[in-house]
């Protein structure tokens, strides 16, 4: 995420292809950089972050009261728990993993209300994608930034869901770099 004074409610996004490091860049330059308490959902373990208390989703409700501190959250049943978010969580930052499988082409409604929510609660949110295919639009359009890995993917045919002058020059010098492992901010407003 970008230092600096920023706005409440940050949105990103977070872009790349299986193996291109994204778990890793988050675990090693976002995670406990935040001075929020942070929260990691996913659907599956993910050994990057093993060393990262678990919250069960049967303890969900320990969310009303969360006052500190970095937690995981793993299940499946990603409606429950984006209901609890909703209800319980504020002055956090929310990293959603693999939002691949579970948001479609369109945020589902729990989702869209935390997003929309994010600025009078003070959520900052990331949410991590294997590409740009698979980011519904209307996520697009409230995100403030997105981190770029490989997709390979050409970008230039989802030019109308993201503000392509302002991505595509980082998409590029992504693309062109050596490494499988580099990534590049863009600013998505």
């Amino acid at each position: 995420m970008p230092r600096g004074k920023r706005q409440a409610g940050f949105i990103g996004l977070i872009v790349g292809g299986r193996g291109t490091g994204k778990s890793t860049y988050i675990n090693n330059s976002i995670i406990g950089k935040s001075k929020k308490k942070t929260l990691i959902f996913d659907t599956d373990e993910n050994l990057v972050y093993a060393h990262i208390p678990l919250i069960h989703i049967e303890e969900l409700d320990k969310l009303a009261t969360w006052e500190s501190g970095i937690y995981r959250i793993i299940d499946i049943d990603y409606e429950y728990v984006f209901q609890k978010l909703n209800a319980y969580v504020s002055d956090a930052l929310l990293i959603i993993e693999d939002a691949t499988k579970y948001i479609s082409n369109r945020a589902k409604a729990d989702i869209k209300k935390l997003v929309l929510g994010s600025k009078q609660r003070r959520i900052d949110m990331l949410f991590t994608f294997h590409s740009f295919r698979s980011i519904p639009p209307d996520l697009c359009g409230y995100s403030d930034m997105v981190e770029i890995f490989k997709t390979g993917e050409s970008l230039r045919e989802f030019k109308h869901k993201i503000p392509i002058h302002l991505v595509l020059p980082t998409f590029e010098k992504v693309n062109a770099h050596r490494s499988r492992f580099y990534h590049k901010t863009a600013p998505m407003r």
